[in-house]
């Protein structure tokens, strides 16, 4: 639009509705240009917000808290708006070529459609995979999902790849949202499992160790796994494949389960912690992980028995008797007993 009657002289094109390009309208609307129309082509109307995303997600937010319409935008900065998506771009004779309407010319030109994930290692299980950007792409699978978990007849597993920000946002965000739908329809029993991969050795490595400690205990208290260490590699058929060559679901742990509930024997260190936290308690303070794990079985114990005295467990320094103390110290503890008497 040009009500100004100022001719044009540069035509400035915008493709993608980003939160750049946002902040483009509004200050453009607020300081425009004279003799520079500015266009934007967009493929969304309404352009979600990505910090609002979890919010959305979880119920806290409706469709339009969380979503910029960019129409009412595009008048205030008195632009003209292409309700379509960009094909190419010919850069020789400066046009956008567009999906459904004739190309668009242009003398300058800004990009920001976003980012879309690399799903060439998804193999045959592309339609279990569903990518967060575009986060328009994001939302109707969002909803075919949780349909697909009210019709499950046992409960689903969940995977995120990527444990920054937006990785364990969204991992709470759908358990949350999810939780709440199965208890709405009395199908608790039913409740996914979430299993969070990484390649890092913590989540949330931007962040100070305050906030990574906080939402580690989080996950774990909502009974999210945990995977560090490995990028994931491909996913097929159910399962996830890390480059180390872990796969999940893991049948092994399940299997090892299961024998300890046959009453088979347990695994090396258990014996250790629960000895050393009956110590603990009865010294008054609570035993530490380290000191659960650190010490094994002694050779030749039987499940369910007291240690052979020949065997016994050696005791970490915190929890040893205190040094005898010499001759020399007890007779001057004695000497200024004998003084304060």
């Amino acid at each position: 639009m040009n009500e100004s009657g100022i001719p044009i002289i540069k035509d400035l094109v915008l493709i993608g509705g980003g939160h750049s390009h946002i902040a483009v309208l509004k200050m453009f609307g607020m300081k425009p240009i004279p003799g520079v129309r500015l266009t934007l082509l967009t493929r969304d109307i309404h352009t979600p917000y990505s910090g609002m995303l979890p919010g959305f997600i979880a119920g806290h937010y409706d469709f339009d808290e969380a979503h910029i319409d960019l129409g009412p935008l595009c008048r205030f900065a008195g632009a003209r708006l292409y309700h379509d998506s960009a094909g190419g771009i010919d850069t020789e004779n400066r046009k956008i070529h567009c999906a459904d309407r004739p190309a668009v010319p242009y003398d300058l030109l800004s990009i920001n459609i976003g980012s879309t994930p690399k799903l060439e290692n998804a193999g045959g299980a592309g339609t279990e995979i569903i990518p967060v950007k575009p986060i328009s792409n994001f939302l109707g699978r969002w909803e075919a999902l949780r349909q697909r978990v009210l019709e499950a007849d046992h409960p689903l597993r969940i995977a995120t790849v990527g444990a920054g920000a937006g990785g364990v946002e969204i991992t709470l965000a759908i358990q949350y949202a999810l939780k709440q739908l199965l208890a709405e329809t009395d199908k608790s029993a039913l409740e996914p499992q979430f299993h969070l991969f990484y390649d890092g050795p913590e989540i949330l490595p931007s962040h100070n160790f305050k906030v990574r400690n906080y939402f580690e205990k989080v996950l774990k208290e909502r009974n999210v796994q945990l995977y560090p260490g490995s990028r994931v590699e491909s996913v097929s058929e159910g399962k996830l494949r890390r480059e180390d060559g872990m796969e999940v679901p893991r049948l092994r742990a399940r299997y090892r389960r299961e024998r300890l509930r046959e009453g088979q024997r347990q695994p090396a260190n258990t014996f250790a912690s629960r000895y050393f936290r009956r110590r603990r308690r009865r010294r008054g303070r609570q035993p530490s992980e380290a000191e659960g794990r650190c010490f094994r079985r002694p050779p030749g114990h039987a499940a369910g028995k007291e240690p052979a005295q020949s065997a016994r467990l050696q005791e970490p320094e915190a929890l040893r008797s205190p040094a005898p103390v010499s001759q020399s110290h007890q007779h001057r503890r004695q000497a200024g007993r004998g003084i304060k008497g």
